[in-house]
């Protein structure tokens, strides 16, 4: 496993998280921790002590062999769609399931060198497959079943490598954005295909873009339509170093990760992920060999460079998140095409940011029938009124009938702070029994905060990410 501040020839790689998609707050109480004033805290690991653990590759076996693949996109049900650039098409692998689609050739549905792929959840079980189809100078569009539907971008794209797309949900009609590496530019289009505009970021600080690569992503900043920034990777920016630009939809510069010439330098960074938990940024460095985990300020939270013989990092291009649901359960996924090996490498988030409780013994943690135990909120404060608020607890989810029950917690009211917000709940005879019994024989005690309707600003908890746990 990775994870933390790590050199560069670190070998350990976890993380985790939680989406929240029914404003709960999932805390996972697994125990051993620091115990103050007779409270349990339940310690959360930070963005930067974030770790992944390495869970095998994409089974591209026999006729599904991958010939130097580069780009990867992962849609809302789970497939993940790679282009397979030296074999002129995409490769969907879909629950165990496998399909390949396009084939060499300048006609509709064929392809020439596929680069960067790209998806859009059209509406529940329909997804549409953007890949840009640098031969051909254009953009393909299929559907998740591998069917053409249509094509763009034909005398008004040269050399397209990278592709990212609105999400169709932002209200911007799901906006397409496509890197040109001749071009040092990057082109708008609607989901159509008309074209809208192109910027090369005019106002970056260290000049303009030099060479684009295939990292293009996209990061929702608010609820409003065209509230979102673009990530993209320029991998030469100064003929020796690469950085990765933080801009507006229209190219305004925000931010430039990387190019400060000191311990965050990326040297070719390719493929670029940006994490919705905690707006954390992965990067493919294929220059140095290795994955980047980059702070909101660029600063090198993880860095990773595989474990020999098991997943080499030594070519690393697309790089793609899966976040939904994204709960303990069902931990988010990342797959890294790493092109030298003809590899997809699949890395799955560990549970250090799903929780950690830890009390030296159950007394410690359950005093007078009251359990006492300390949340952390992902960077937004909220006031919360614990008036009607539940905690639903299951002890020993892994038992096939684990007892369950759920506690008041009337007597809650106050703010859900990064630095720690302690609650309370109390417990009957029954529950406290049931709750030490586990306690004493190892066994995992869930509980879900159900915050729905008590926070202070209810959109917030509804756009943002929810919880570091």
């Amino acid at each position: 496993t990775f994870g933390g501040v790590a050199g560069s020839g670190d070998t350990g790689m976890k993380s985790a998280n939680s989406r929240n998609q029914s404003n709960c707050i999932r805390v996972l109480l697994l125990g051993l921790a620091a115990v103050l004033a007779g409270a349990i805290s339940i310690v959360t690991a930070p963005p930067a002590n974030a770790a992944w653990e390495y869970n095998g590759d994409l089974d591209s076996s026999g006729t599904f062999a991958l010939h130097g693949p580069y780009g990867v996109a992962v849609d809302q049900t789970g497939e993940v769609f790679v282009s397979d650039t030296g074999a002129h098409r995409v490769v969907k692998f879909a629950h165990g399931k496998r399909k390949a689609f396009g084939s060499y050739g300048s006609g509709r549905g064929q392809l020439a060198y596929p680069n960067g792929v790209a998806v859009q959840d059209i509406e529940p079980g329909k997804t549409w497959v953007y890949v840009a189809d640098q031969g051909n100078h254009r953009i393909e569009v299929f559907n998740d079943d591998g069917h053409f539907v249509k094509t763009f971008g034909e005398g008004e794209l040269n050399n397209p490598v990278g592709i990212a797309v609105v999400p169709q949900s932002d209200g911007s009609a799901g906006q397409v954005f496509v890197t040109e590496d001749p071009e040092h530019e990057i082109s708008v289009f609607t989901a159509s295909g008309k074209f809208l505009r192109s910027f090369s970021c005019t106002s970056c600080p260290e000049g303009q873009i030099h060479r684009l690569g295939g990292g293009i992503a996209i990061r929702r900043t608010g609820d409003q339509a065209g509230a979102y920034d673009v990530y993209a990777s320029d991998s030469y920016y100064d003929g020796y170093h690469g950085r990765v630009l933080v801009m507006d939809p229209n190219g305004q510069w925000q931010v430039t990760f990387g190019s400060d010439g000191g311990a965050n330098q990326l040297d070719f960074p390719d493929g670029v992920a940006v994490d919705p938990l905690d707006n954390s940024t992965w990067v493919a460095d294929s220059g140095a060999y290795k994955l980047l985990r980059l702070g909101p300020s660029g600063e090198v939270l993880t860095s990773y460079t595989g474990v020999p013989g098991q997943d080499d990092i030594n070519d690393p291009h697309g790089i793609a998140l899966y976040t939904v649901p994204r709960t303990y359960d069902q931990p988010a996924l990342m797959y890294v095409v790493n092109t030298e090996s003809a590899r997809v490498h699949i890395y799955k988030e560990a549970p250090g940011r799903l929780g950690a409780l830890s009390a030296r013994t159950h007394s410690d943690w359950i005093q007078n029938h009251v359990a006492y135990f300390t949340v952390f909120y992902n960077g937004i404060e909220q006031t919360c009124t614990g008036s009607g608020a539940t905690a639903h607890v299951v002890v020993d989810p892994t038992d096939p009938n684990p007892a369950k029950f759920t506690l008041d917690l009337s007597s809650y009211a106050g703010p859900i702070t990064t630095a720690g917000t302690q609650l309370q709940m109390d417990l009957t005879d029954r529950q406290t029994k049931l709750i030490q019994k586990a306690w004493a024989a190892g066994k995992q005690i869930r509980v879900a905060l159900d915050l729905s309707g008590k926070c202070q600003d209810e959109s917030v908890l509804e756009s943002s990410p929810k919880v570091i746990f």
